[in-house]
């Protein structure tokens, strides 16, 4: 009789935690092939967005739609304030980066009707989507560059797009999948801010040398063109891009 109470105290701890605290692994599960590049269908920019799997499978959809409405949002219009602190004395260095994005709420309530759902998977770990925005147009040729390449080839950060400002985000494994490639893609826009707008001091003693870099810009029609996991999945890129015509 404890042997059974015993069996179904674990059937029912399983069925009811999620799937990413029962295995570590779950939460950076080995997603489908097409998550990894997000080309312009026909022209209307794509975004991706995944969901860990919910008791109630059905709300992973609408957390996935909610998410891309929100890359959308930050693709219209982004508002970026950030800062890095550098320091260097005798052998020792360090380096200091926080970076505040903003984007319109409202705007991404508004577009979440205007998509059209391109990709859906969904298994064991949770739900994985790409959709397009019909409303907004983006150049189709920006995949030509990255087409006679492998996949995650560009992450050694020497891609060129003509008319583009291109970035590479890079940032260490996160809890889950979701947040890892959010972390890699605010890395990004950090490096691709830069380019576009940035203020740089610096300083020197005898045995002391420091550097304060600050942006604050705002930038329209910055796109997640492809992201990118090492093989040990301890890394995750993001490769930004925007015009220079801003």
């Amino acid at each position: 009789m404890k042997r059974l109470l015993l069996m179904m105290m674990v059937w029912l701890f399983t069925a009811i935690t999620p799937s990413f605290l029962l295995c570590p692994d779950r939460a950076h599960p080995d997603p489908p092939h097409w998550i990894w590049r997000l080309c312009p269908d026909n022209g209307h920019p794509q975004f991706f967005a995944f969901c860990p799997r919910l008791l109630v499978r059905e709300n992973e959809l609408q957390n996935c739609l909610g998410k891309i409405a929100i890359q959308a949002s930050k693709y219209k219009t982004l508002s970026v304030n950030a800062g890095a602190f550098s320091q260097k004395r005798s052998f020792l260095s360090r380096y200091l980066r926080s970076i505040d994005v903003e984007y319109d709420q409202d705007l991404a309530e508004q577009l979440l009707s205007g998509f059209v759902i391109v990709r859906e998977y969904s298994d064991e770990n949770g739900t994985y989507m790409v959709a397009k925005l019909l409303a907004e147009t983006i150049d189709s040729f920006l995949c030509d560059t990255m087409s006679n390449q492998e996949p995650g080839s560009w992450i050694d950060g020497t891609i060129e797009i003509e008319g583009y400002y291109t970035a590479i985000g890079v940032a260490r494994r996160r809890r889950l999948l979701s947040d890892s490639l959010e972390a890699s893609d605010n890395n990004a826009i950090f490096e691709l801010s830069n380019q576009i707008s940035s203020t740089i001091a610096s300083g020197m003693n005898r045995d002391h040398w420091f550097g304060y870099e600050s942006i604050d810009v705002q930038i329209e029609g910055l796109y997640i063109l492809a992201r990118w996991a090492s093989e040990d999945k301890r890394y995750y890129y993001s490769l930004a891009v925007c015009s220079k015509e801003q």
